[in-house]
């Protein structure tokens, strides 16, 4: 009785993004507890997910954009203030004709605020706008039982080809909470309020290990406080790592992880003496990785049995060929001029850069791709009416790879993620700007092929055959195609010449 020898085979199946732009507008009202603002200094936003739910063909999101408005008062003394404001988000993403109402998916949701406005409508109220561009990542999951092959046949004969095969062994992605508590400098004076916070991801690594993977980096925050003497700054970084289960995930294997800060806080605390001196801070990181292998297999094809009958069932599925894989570095450099009208800054702070792709795509065996880094610069001035200034530019990064053995229409995803940055003053006017941006790339081929779902044997056939017999083999005919229609093994044929084989029974 035949046995079916199976293996599970995952292909993966990235869809083209989906782009979203949703206007968010608003009005905030400085709370009671601050004075009236007379100017307002700088505006950030970030966006704080909550919740994203597929139904059926739609996905269903829900969150905030938080917005930071730094101003200064109306008081006698102007000082520095922050405003926090939360506008919500809904939205749906219409999947029609990209799945199918079986399809089991995988979605990831990039956000990128764009357009950042804020207008003081009066010393108590604020206009709040921006466009959140939502870019929504789709992989489609088709598994399929393979049959690679039959034992308990001794006349059944099997034809295969070897093919290399990339099986999905994990996807899966977990939340790690990283908390620190930071004391303030000695000398300095005590916290009186968070002005300002911003958070980022240094030195990303990941590495396999037997059914997990480990991932690592650096928290590097930076923090604007007002102080009893003034405005003070600190900045702080903290190693992190976590484990991610993966079953059947071995060191030998290929993974690509992905980093991303969801939601953090960052408030001031009393110390041991009941001082204002210790700053905590709780970010919640997203791990995303996956987890693959490629190996050649020898894939059944066609089979034939010399007694009975042999039905075959194939399904069609994309077959995966890594043709690319790497961590690519980008060094970005330029001078930032600091825009006319602003006083002259005494001390870069803080500098924060958001990468961007903005265009991917082969051209002459090579992958070309294009991006802009938009830096936000912070400085502290000697001016006591406006102390803080901060203004941000757009810097182009370019990256050219060889890539010979491109196939057509290939499955290209990019990471795009902040390194390293780096800022100091030049003169009065400049800023010298350095950063290191990385590009994880992933470049697969895929293709259609017919795989052996299925195979079952039927009646012994009962017609009758010659016992030799003299073929002649047609143009595109092979030794497979002969054996199989004079039900032999491909040993009982002996070829006479070129085209000419005895076969016998």
């Amino acid at each position: 009785m035949a046995e079916l020898v199976r293996e599970m085979y995952s292909s993966i199946v990235p869809q083209p993004a989906q782009i979203l732009q949703v206007p968010v507008k608003g009005d905030s009202i400085v709370p009671d507890t601050k004075p009236d603002a007379d100017k307002i200094l700088q505006t950030s936003v970030r966006y704080l997910p909550e919740d994203a739910v597929q139904d059926r063909k739609r996905i269903r999101m829900q969150g905030k954009l938080e917005f930071t408005v730094l101003y200064l008062s109306q008081e006698e003394v102007p000082r520095l203030q922050s405003l926090t404001a939360l506008l919500p988000v809904e939205e749906e993403v219409n999947l029609d004709g990209i799945i199918q109402e079986d399809d089991r998916i995988r979605f990831q949701m990039a956000y990128s605020p764009e357009n950042i406005h804020s207008t003081l409508l009066n010393g108590r109220k604020v206009s709040l706008s921006a466009l959140l561009e939502i870019e929504v990542r789709i992989t489609k999951y088709q598994d399929t039982s393979v049959v690679m092959d039959v034992s308990g046949e001794d006349n059944l004969v099997l034809q295969t080809v070897k093919q290399k095969m990339q099986r999905l062994i994990g996807d899966k992605e977990e939340k790690l909470v990283v908390r620190e508590s930071a004391a303030i400098r000695e000398s300095g004076p005590n916290i009186q309020e968070i002005l300002w916070w911003d958070a980022s991801i240094l030195d990303r690594s990941c590495r396999l290990l037997e059914g997990r993977v480990q991932l690592k980096g650096t928290l590097h925050m930076s923090v604007l406080y007002q102080s009893e003497s003034g405005v003070e700054f600190m900045e702080r970084k903290t190693d992190f790592a976590g484990l991610i289960d993966v079953d059947g995930a071995q060191e030998s294997m290929q993974v690509s992880a992905q980093l991303e800060l969801v939601k953090g806080s960052v408030t001031m605390q009393a110390d041991n003496d009941g001082e204002m001196r210790l700053i905590d801070m709780e970010v919640i990181v997203s791990g995303h990785v996956r987890v693959w292998d490629e190996e050649e297999r020898e894939l059944v094809i066609d089979a034939y049995d010399t007694q009975r009958e042999v039905q075959l069932e194939k399904t069609k599925r994309p077959m995966q060929q890594m043709l690319y894989h790497d961590r690519v570095r980008v060094d970005v450099s330029d001078t930032l001029a600091i825009p006319e009208g602003m006083p002259m800054a005494l001390q870069v702070f803080c500098t924060t850069a958001r990468p961007k792709l903005d265009d991917v795509f082969l051209e002459d065996q090579a992958l070309h791709i294009e991006g802009v880094l938009y830096v936000t610069a912070f400085c502290l001035t000697a001016d006591d009416r406006s102390p803080v200034i901060s203004f941000m530019q757009p810097v182009p990064f370019s990256k050219l790879i060889d890539m010979p053995q491109a196939a057509d229409n290939p499955n290209i995803e990019i990471s795009c993620y902040l390194e390293q940055i780096k800022a100091e003053l030049r003169g009065e006017s400049e800023l010298s700007f350095s950063a290191l941006v990385i590009l994880d790339i992933s470049v697969t081929a895929q293709q259609e092929q017919a795989v052996l779902t299925n195979l079952t044997m039927g009646e012994e056939q009962t017609d009758e055959l010659p016992q030799m017999a003299l073929c002649f083999l047609q143009p595109g005919e092979t030794l497979w195609d002969v054996g199989k229609r004079y039900r032999v093994r491909p040993e009982s044929m002996e070829a006479m010449g070129d085209r000419m084989l005895i076969v016998v029974k």
